[in-house]
């Protein structure tokens, strides 16, 4: 193969210890959220797995803005417009018409964040995410705010492990990994 083909893994992936440290830190994060939720038998925040998956990033910066644009979009998503659909809207809906036209309405609100600047567009799709795993999640109307509280406990949860694991643990001073980006762009 040449060099500039596409390849599946970095050619250093294995013998690189920042790969494996990288490797380990994340599997960290979401064995820990596995074990919690699973002793104390919450599967409704089985989230926070996912979380640390789509979260970790190899720097600390983009990291954190993905962390933060998945709290807040879980949170308008989930609590503000899923719940507040629960609460003051379905109850007076009778008709799959009139869910359409609410289903519609956020779908859009999520698409207009997703296809703005690449800063805000993950912020659009976790709205429009948690919308749909709250209201979408059954045949029926969701009577029950549960399901909302529970993914946001299980994302705020994902979040503290990756907080833990990636900066309390192993945690890399941004001025070593500076001057590692830094030397490595003088050898090109």
């Amino acid at each position: 193969q040449s060099d500039d083909s596409p390849r599946l893994f970095a050619r250093d992936a294995v013998s690189n210890s920042d790969h494996i440290k990288f490797g380990l830190k994340g599997c960290l994060a979401a064995s820990l959220c596995y074990i919690i939720y699973t002793s104390l038998a919450w599967p409704g925040i089985s989230t926070a797995v996912v979380t640390c998956i789509l979260t970790a990033l190899t720097t600390v910066g983009s990291s954190r803005q993905k962390q933060v644009l998945r709290v807040t979009g879980a949170l308008v998503g989930g609590v503000v417009v899923g719940m507040g659909a629960q609460v003051f809207i379905l109850p007076y809906l009778d008709t799959i018409g009139g869910f359409t036209l609410l289903f519609i309405a956020v779908t859009i609100v999520g698409a207009w964040f997703a296809t703005s600047s690449p800063r805000l567009s993950y912020f659009g799709v976790q709205l429009a995410l948690a919308f749909y795993v709250i209201n979408l999640q059954e045949f029926k109307m969701q009577n029950s705010l549960t399901v909302a509280r529970d993914r946001i406990i299980g994302i705020l949860l994902g979040l503290f492990m990756m907080w833990l694991v990636f900066d309390q643990l192993w945690s890399t001073p941004a001025v070593e990994e500076m001057k590692k980006s830094f030397v490595s762009s003088l050898r090109l």
